[in-house]
């Protein structure tokens, strides 16, 4: 005879699937309602189809222009300071394809991780971050509306989330996926939260030797 335990555990997970997936697809209809003001004033951003292009925002050392670091494969990844796990995980593996490349193929990589979290994260303070995993990683700030900008251009999806009962009293939803910017300032492709640092590394020598050529 099956353990009547075993039919309440199984429910039990088609509820949590059932409500993630209801979750999921809040966050999809929150962003398409907003997609004619993408991010502004609610912490908001989404793209239906990105276009990339270039953009400036300000690291501790000054501004940094998209456009001034052409020749190079950019990796544009969007995040926050005190986010406890996706970020440090997704920067941890990008440190770990950089480690994989060559000393001339790694200096033509440069890394932009942006905050969505202004208000918490100062320039200084994306700097120490930044550096902890690896030194061509540039962190990233300027206003919400010029980051909501940026986001939307490349199809990034980010909501702040209040969690009152908190230290920090909110937090962020966000998308944990690393657009890869060719070396002539075009999209070439994303690397998804389950990329592994070999793949990585391969597909960033691939756009470094032959261009911005899309698989």
């Amino acid at each position: 005879m099956i353990d009547a335990r075993f039919f309440m555990a199984r429910r039990s997970l088609l509820i949590v699937a059932a409500v993630l997936v209801a979750f999921a697809a809040t966050l999809f209809v929150l962003g398409w309602q907003s997609a004619g003001n993408p991010g502004k004033g609610q912490g908001l951003s989404y793209s239906s189809e990105p276009v990339g292009g270039d953009f400036t925002l300000t690291s501790a050392d000054g501004p940094v222009a998209l456009k001034g670091i052409r020749g190079s494969v950019v990796l544009l990844f969007f995040g926050y300071t005190s986010c406890p796990a996706a970020c440090p995980t997704t920067l941890t593996t990008v440190k770990e394809a950089l480690a994989r490349l060559d000393g001339k193929e790694e200096d033509r990589v440069r890394v932009l991780f942006v905050t969505i979290d202004p208000e918490r994260d100062g320039a200084q303070k994306l700097k120490e971050y930044a550096a902890y995993f690896h030194p061509n990683i540039i962190g990233l700030t300027g206003s919400k509306d010029e980051i909501a900008d940026v986001a939307d251009q490349y199809g990034v999806l980010f909501f702040r989330e209040e969690v009152p009962d908190s230290a920090l009293g909110y937090s962020f939803l966000h998308d944990t996926r690393i657009r890869l910017i060719t070396p002539e300032g075009a999209i070439g492709e994303t690397f998804s939260h389950d990329t592994t640092p070999e793949e990585m590394a391969g597909r960033i020598r691939f756009y470094l030797s032959s261009g911005s050529g899309r698989r």
